[in-house]
């Protein structure tokens, strides 16, 4: 697992941002409950959201982690909301050359829960991140990982990218 901080340009950080705010009320979303397999989701009660990010906007993307990601075909961007009790069961984003999360939150506070954990593969130790503004967690190696749920009590939502190399 590869953590790298300041992944977007500011100014492309800020526009993804503004273009997560413009859909919250579209009706663009589709539901964890509904897409996901059962075995990502099985015990967690919350909901996670998705929904596409924009060509425009996943070519940029594309184009400020480039030198972080390579030995693909094409990219896959999506926007998610982790809700009050939503999470992700274990899983290594085995079925792709890479998966990476860019988090959109400006201040993530450890009591909202929504810890990011991972398996080192190279150590067997568990690994523990709190999302930080604009800090991608690139996955190229197939390591173990999950959300611990968002806690109810949050007061917040959780904001990311989620990038599928393909």
């Amino acid at each position: 697992m590869e953590v790298i901080r300041d992944s977007l340009s500011e100014e492309l950080y800020n526009s993804c941002v503004e273009d997560l705010g413009n859909k919250l009320c579209e009706n663009v979303w589709k539901s964890s409950n509904i897409c996901w397999p059962e075995y990502l989701s099985n015990g967690i009660l919350g909901t996670t959201l998705c929904t596409e990010v924009s060509k425009v906007l996943s070519e940029q993307i594309h184009r400020e982690i480039s030198d972080y990601v390579s030995g693909h075909d094409s990219i896959f961007c999506q926007y998610y909301i982790w809700q009050r009790n939503s999470g992700i069961k274990k899983h290594d984003d085995g079925n792709h050359k890479f998966g990476a999360t860019i988090y959109l939150n400006q201040n993530w506070d450890i009591d909202n829960g929504g810890f990011f954990i991972w398996k080192d593969k190279f150590t067997d130790e568990l690994k523990v991140l709190s999302p930080e503004k604009n800090m991608m967690v690139l996955n190229s190696n197939e390591e173990e990982h999950l959300v611990t749920p968002v806690l109810p009590s949050s007061t917040d939502l959780r904001y990311t990218i989620q990038i599928w190399g393909n």
